[in-house]
């Protein structure tokens, strides 16, 4: 995650802007004589020591102090003195109560971890209709790629505002969830759609929106393009839908989807699903035909538990006892330095002299990786390697994941639980319950976030060998 970010801040009917950079802590709370804070904030809810922002190995977190009021994220009131994992888009509240009913003192805060070079603008919605869209008969003008004609259309009845989205490629969300159909709107309600941000407050819209050559930018597509094809996945018969992907040389994929049918899917990688019916090629051998060929392209690694006997061992000392076993032809020198390759490679260096019972539990899972790499193995097919860690742990797992992709040039298909990690990876493979078809989807995390939604047909230029 970029270490710069940006606050977007709305109290007492105005907007402004506040960046994150230059430190890692950040205390937010009342402007009063004679006290400084890093993010003052002027509305009376807001407790004099409030909250603080922090950096952590790259990810942002947010921290309510015991506040009096307390903070919302996302909807959700936060528990006190508690780190919560920040992610691009989330809206941080500071109320009452009520977010349905907000008191007029209330504070809207949109955390952007990719802020856009824009100016927020203000728009009345003066008439009984107003609509937004890309088409030019619209009262609000919005010309912006993958914005629909008419986007958007907000009514008012009597003193009551409600929100009604058209059937747009890209959908439109309101405070971070889809909407479909008309939808009340309350005070201080963040719309999202096509990288434009739209604030709702006293009967008006504060508007941004991202510089033309900025929209869609596809850094994912960008990294992929030319790169070789490793895995082809075309499964036919024998899951409970057709399956069709690449996975790239240097390439972190991620499976989302039931957890059915991701495991069934992960074991047909594996060579260990008997009734999976296609092809799986892996450098030119076909998996499914062959399941012992398999075993010499692919680890498989669904168990991330240590044995009682290695669980006092330093983490560099275990790699480099792993690598005598793995390596036995190799000599003395050769395998400390695949052991220290593989320490670099999984960010796991500053680690090496911890032992692994004393290791968080993200650095014990990409430990039992480090076996397969002694290996030589070019792909690696992880079953859930994020289940039961805390979100701090996740995003060590994920990020040290794609250096390993990137910068040791494997592929790694993983299977994950929390469409918010999408980001992390270079490609998602979406699997979808056999009653929501709309949902099955391959593409890059800018595609999917953004056609979230469409059918499969939709993908077909990205599904193709």
């Amino acid at each position: 995650m970029n270490e710069t970010a940006n606050l977007v801040i709305l109290e007492q009917n105005a907007i402004r802007e506040q960046s994150l950079t230059g430190k890692t802590v950040w205390w937010l709370g009342r402007r009063v004589p004679g006290r400084q804070v890093d993010v003052a904030l002027s509305s009376p809810l807001a407790s004099r020591t409030h909250g603080e922002f922090h950096l952590e190995q790259g990810q942002w977190f947010y921290q309510d102090l015991g506040s009096l009021n307390g903070t919302f994220l996302n909807g959700d009131k936060l528990p006190v003195k508690t780190d919560a994992y920040l992610q691009n888009g989330d809206i941080l509240r500071v109320d009452t109560g009520d977010l349905e009913a907000p008191d007029e003192n209330g504070i809207l805060i949109l955390f952007e971890s990719r802020p856009q070079e824009s100016q927020w603008q203000e728009y009345d919605l003066t008439g009984l209709s107003t609509t937004i869209g890309r088409e030019r008969a619209c009262d609000l003008v919005i010309d912006r790629p993958y914005v629909a004609d008419q986007q958007l259309t907000i009514s008012q009845v009597g003193n009551s505002f409600y929100a009604a989205a058209a059937n747009s490629a890209g959908g439109t969300k309101i405070n971070n969830r889809y909407i479909s159909g008309q939808v009340p709107l309350h005070e201080k309600d963040v719309i999202t759609f096509s990288n434009c941000r739209l604030i709702f407050t006293n009967g008006r819209i504060f508007y941004s929106l991202p510089a033309k050559q900025e929209v869609f930018t596809d850094n994912s597509a960008a990294y992929l393009a030319n790169k070789l094809r490793r895995l082809q996945v075309k499964i036919t018969d024998g899951l409970d839908e057709k399956v069709r992907f690449a996975a790239e040389a240097g390439a972190l994929v991620g499976l989302l989807g039931p957890s059915i049918a991701k495991l069934e899917l992960i074991k047909a990688l594996a060579g260990q699903n008997a009734s999976a019916k296609g092809e799986i090629r892996c450098q030119g051998v076909d998996c499914l035909q062959d399941p012992s060929k398999a075993t010499d392209q692919l680890a498989f690694i669904s168990s991330y538990s240590l044995d009682e006997s290695e669980a006092n061992m330093p983490l560099g000392y275990y790699l480099s006892e792993t690598a005598k076993l793995v390596l036995p032809e190799a000599d003395r020198r050769q395998q400390a330095e695949q052991t220290e390759q593989i320490l670099q490679l999984l960010d796991l260096e500053s680690s090496k002299e911890k032992r692994l019972n004393a290791c968080s539990e993200s650095e014990k899972r990409l430990a039992l990786l480090g076996k397969d790499l002694l290996k030589g193995k070019l792909v690696l097919i992880l079953d859930e390697p994020d289940a039961g860690l805390s979100p701090r742990d996740r995003n060590f797992m994920f990020t040290a994941l794609r250096k390993l992709a990137h910068n040791g040039n494997k592929t790694v298909v993983a299977s994950i639980s929390q469409i918010q990690d999408i980001d992390c990876f270079d490609k998602v493979v979406v699997l979808k319950e056999k009653a929501y078809d709309e949902w099955a989807a391959v593409g890059t995390p800018e595609i999917i976030a953004d056609r979230a939604g469409i059918r499969t047909s939709s993908f077909d230029h990205l599904l193709s060998f």
